[in-house]
């Protein structure tokens, strides 16, 4: 009796790991997509928020010009500001003029990110002096949204994004860049409407519909976000990052065929995809395909034999390999697994758990 319970226990458990693994899968695709999709590409014509790994890059973006690549905060001197602060120190500068060494003394050194970001301030105070005469003045409110985009003040840029889109509601543009700011700050609830106006207006921006997808997923709207996701691949069949994220959310929706066939693609398209061919592995062993599942997983292992959660997967197909009476020796191998992610990454302690359980479990 008591070997029985502790098999029942270790079937719940081991379920409950696999249902947490694929739920994990899908909670990590989601943010992935989030954040990617939140940071949009620097292109013409949309609002770029700055990368801080960017050097100096410039995005056109109406009549204006986004300097994305403004870091406030940069240490890195430039020149260029210790040149004209020379000329400019000499009423800073406590060292008479004419002395010997004054010209030397009276640089100011002054820090790029420093002389940028109080610019920017300079700017924005300008603009939004402009906007207490007039708020609705459209100028006034594109140069406030560029020196926020610069500062990295996305709510506030959001917020301004708004006016332009009621000042100016002949240019959709204001609505799917508001989104962007929106999934910038992980305002995925607030995102939804304007990016619904937006794709109502702009269907074809297979991008945006993956925004959408994303803020879905991330709120838990699987159904709407599997549409979204389906109407990327309308306009963008051969996207691999889309057919992975459709593939995760459809293993969470338990739909196995579905996933399989999405990730199976995205495995094609995209061999470096680990994350996918994890995925399909999980896919592959609930329609009952466990050799095409242990194979998909050992060729990920084969490039990378550290990857915990590849292991991890490897141990819960051999553990239920065991269970079903498919292989003897497979209790040993999900052993082994479990105790080699442990050694790789001792903070896991669903995995402890299942171990410790799998051990006291008679062969």
């Amino acid at each position: 009796m008591r070997l029985l319970l502790a098999v029942a226990g270790l079937c719940m458990l081991a379920g409950g790991l696999f249902a947490w693994n694929l739920l994990r899968g899908y909670d990590d695709k989601a943010a992935r997509a989030a954040v990617r999709l939140s940071v949009p590409a620097a292109r013409v014509g949309e609002l770029t928020p700055p990368d801080s790994s960017a050097s100096s890059a410039e995005v056109a973006a109406g009549d204006l010009t986004w300097r994305a690549g403004a870091q406030v905060g940069n240490a890195e001197f430039e020149a260029t500001e210790a040149s004209s602060a020379a000329t400019e120190s000499t009423a800073d500068s406590t060292v008479p003029a004419g002395e010997p060494g004054a010209q030397a003394e009276s640089v100011l050194v002054r820090w790029a990110g420093e002389a940028t970001k109080q610019a920017v301030l300079e700017r924005l105070s300008a603009a939004r002096e402009a906007l207490k005469r007039d708020p609705e003045h459209p100028r006034a409110l594109r140069e406030e949204l560029e020196a926020l985009v610069e500062l990295g003040r996305w709510s506030e840029a959001a917020d301004t994004l708004a006016a332009l889109a009621t000042v100016e509601p002949e240019n959709p543009r204001w609505l799917r860049e508001r989104a962007g700011c929106l999934l910038r700050l992980a305002h995925f609830a607030s995102a939804l409407a304007p990016l619904r106006e937006y794709l109502a207006r702009a269907p074809q921006d297979a991008e945006a519909w993956s925004w959408l997808a994303a803020a879905q997923q991330s709120l838990g709207h699987l159904h709407d976000a599997e549409e979204s996701w389906s109407r990327v691949l309308v306009l963008r069949p051969a996207d691999a990052e889309a057919l992975a994220c459709r593939g995760e959310l459809r293993l969470t929706l338990h739909d196995w065929s579905g996933a399989a066939a999405d990730l199976q693609r995205a495995c094609q398209l995209n061999p470096e995809n680990t994350d996918a061919a994890i995925g399909l592995s999980a896919a592959l062993a609930e329609l009952g395909q466990h050799d095409a599942a242990f194979q998909r997983l050992s060729l990920v292992l084969e490039r990378y034999p550290h990857h915990v959660r590849a292991i991890n997967q490897l141990a819960e197909l051999y553990w239920r390999s065991w269970m079903a009476g498919r292989a003897e020796t497979h209790r040993s191998a999900a052993i082994d697994c479990w105790r080699r992610s442990l050694t790789l990454d001792p903070d896991q302690p669903q995995i402890r758990r299942l171990l410790e359980q799998a051990l006291g479990v008679a062969p």
